[in-house]
């Protein structure tokens, strides 16, 4: 039972060993209680006799009848008594005293107080009393009374062994108990169990009615529940992402397949072949730049991802990334802007290619002499970033939904991967900052990028 690793055993041990304390610490102070009783009736009975012989003492000269009657004759092989001269020699004393307990064992007697001494022979066990006491004629006497109490060690190992009964008896009863107790206690937990054995992938709708738990449980019961709407919630997540992914591959394959096909269908000329690469180089940069976004998207979620956060110019390195694809906006003829000025702290790195991935949304959705604005300024507790373009702008229904992977609101679902405003998404995640996006339908789009602020410990 000791070695067992039954939650429900533990507590049936624990509750019987508690009980088993518990009631030695009775027994103990019963067992105490008891021998304090017996003392005390035993000296209550030998100050009684001496009481009895002082008084027969100081009242009588030389009638002697009196003391022979309580000394000899009254006395008995459990209580017996000597009376004694003040120079210590023996008047009349009990048959059994004289045989069994010389003058010597007995307590020195200096006053007419009773002085007790426990003493113990081979064979048995005496409680000793003496007292002096001086009579009319100022002659002083001294009495010893003896009490056997073999019959009262009887009595205590008799009690002891019903008490050791009571505890081995009370502990086994306790643990018996104990274990049906904490059985049915923990019956929640059998639920627990169940529920988790019921569990599959189409199963992962399963939840657990806390309400009816112990009060104790029901934060588990919380608990678990909320893991398994995180369970299911992270595979259909993942089923989607499975499903957009082989989506997403299955176009850029079937065109280069159809393309070699075609090519090998029969002998082209050099110019023709060159064609037909260039165009399969095209869709092996998607695939690459697709892939590397997926590997950045589940680096960033499941915390690969180092961030190396510094305080840097931000206007100068927007400036910089407006240079980049000042280009593109030229041949668009489309008006790239910088406005405001501020401090950023973000990894700089990843601050970049989240401003590139906007620029590049707006610069793909912008019509030609439209315009975009790159916006900072700096807040409270945060560095407002926001990219403003004057594109066709995007419906109220679909905003809630982009930043979601390979999503592309409705006429945009034949440009990019969808995977942009996700990546953007997660690169604030990890700058635990916010995104926020809104658009209007033909006044084109926003999106407000909150980096926040260092603390005054990481100045």
């Amino acid at each position: 039972m000791l070695l067992t690793n039954s939650l429900t055993t533990r507590l049936a041990w624990f509750y019987g060993l508690a009980t088993a304390a518990l009631l030695i610490s009775i027994s103990f102070l019963l067992f105490h209680v008891l021998m304090i009783s017996l003392e005390h009736e035993d000296q209550q009975q030998l100050t009684q006799k001496l009481n009895t012989i002082k008084v027969i003492l100081a009242n009588q000269n030389h009638d002697y009848r009196a003391l022979e009657q309580e000394v000899i004759h009254e006395g008995t092989d459990n209580l017996t008594s000597r009376i004694l001269t003040g120079n210590g020699q023996v008047v009349m004393a009990s048959p059994v005293l004289d045989t069994h307990l010389p003058i010597s064992v007995f307590p020195q007697a200096l006053n007419d107080q009773s002085h007790y001494l426990r003493y113990r022979t081979k064979t048995n066990t005496y409680l000793l009393a003496s007292a002096a006491v001086k009579s009319l004629n100022d002659q002083t006497w001294i009495i010893q009374v003896a009490e056997n109490t073999d019959s009262d060690d009887a009595v205590i190992q008799q009690y002891l062994k019903y008490l050791l009964l009571s505890v081995v008896v009370g502990s086994l009863l306790a643990m018996i108990i104990g274990y049906s107790v904490a059985r049915r206690g923990l019956k929640p937990l059998v639920a627990v169990t169940q529920a988790a054995e019921r569990i599959t992938v189409t199963q992962l709708h399963e939840r657990l009615n806390h309400e009816i738990w112990p009060t104790e449980l029901q934060a588990l019961a919380r608990s678990f529940d909320a893991m398994l709407m995180r369970l299911e919630d992270s595979f259909q997540r993942l089923s989607q992402f499975s499903a957009d992914i082989a989506h997403e591959l299955r176009t850029p394959l079937h065109n280069l397949m159809g393309e070699a096909e075609v090519a090998l269908a029969r002998h082209r000329s050099e110019e023709e072949y060159r064609r037909v690469l260039s165009s399969s180089l095209e869709e092996y940069t998607r695939i690459a730049k697709m892939l590397d976004s997926l590997l950045f998207l589940a680096r960033a979620e499941h915390a690969q991802m180092v961030v190396n956060t510094t305080l840097f110019d931000g206007r100068a390195t927007i400036n910089t990334l407006l240079l980049h694809h000042s280009n593109i906006a030229e041949e668009q003829s489309i008006t790239l802007l910088a406005k405001g000025y501020g401090q950023v702290f973000a990894d700089l790195e990843l601050f970049s290619r989240a401003i590139n991935n906007l620029l590049r949304n707006a610069l793909r959705y912008t019509p030609p002499h439209g315009q975009i604005i790159v916006a900072l300024e700096e807040l409270e507790h945060a560095t407002l970033i926001t990219v403003q373009d004057s594109g066709c702008g995007i419906a109220s229904e679909y905003l809630e939904r982009l930043g979601e992977r390979f999503y592309r609101a409705g006429a945009m679902d034949h440009q990019g991967s969808g995977l942009g405003l996700a990546i953007v998404r997660s690169i604030m995640d990890l700058h635990s900052g916010r995104m926020i996006l809104t658009s209007q339908l033909g006044h084109g789009t926003m999106v407000r990028l909150f980096f926040p602020k260092p603390k005054m410990t990481d100045r």
